[in-house]
């Protein structure tokens, strides 16, 4: 079982892995793919992250060895990865925002504009991402969590 927290960046999902890994789940990412991004994002002298709890890219394309490596672990998974990983067996915990933060999020966290973020149907294209996710047979259970409740309450 791979534990996979996904959504759309600028929705949460670096502070719900911080938040599990802190409750003790084993968490894998990147220490290498965090310096690559803080260099990338430092650049407008912004740092959205002090961890952004990713892997490598090349981690997510082998899907030869990917399940083997991660599994028992936590992994994050953005949106756009999400129906691309090999078949084994997940459990999804999927941070949804209002579009309009996301955007806003994006345009001060990295100086422009998010394209996907300001399409018109970026709702109902988050919304099919979740369905094919969720009638994948090797997808246990996916779970929404929307970023206003994950503040109001980070224990619940």
């Amino acid at each position: 079982m791979i534990y996979l927290v996904s959504g759309y960046r600028r929705s949460g999902t670096s502070m719900m892995m911080q938040a599990l890994a802190s409750g003790g789940m084993p968490v894998s990412r990147s220490l290498r793919q965090d310096d690559r991004m803080n260099i990338t994002f430092g650049d407008n002298g912004y740092c959205p992250n002090d961890a952004y709890y990713e892997l490598n890219l090349e981690d997510y394309l082998d899907r030869n060895t990917f399940a083997a490596r991660f599994d028992g672990t936590l992994v994050k998974c953005l949106s756009g990865g999400l129906l691309r990983l090999p078949n084994w067996q997940y459990r999804i915990i999927f941070m949804r925002r209002p579009v309009e933060e996301i955007r806003k999020s994006c345009l001060a966290a990295f100086g422009e504009r998010d394209r996907f973020a300001e399409r018109l149907d970026f709702n109902d294209r988050m919304g099919e991402v979740i369905d094919v996710a969720r009638d994948r047979r090797s997808v246990v259970s996916l779970d929404e969590v929307h970023y206003h409740d994950m503040l109001a309450d980070p224990e619940g």
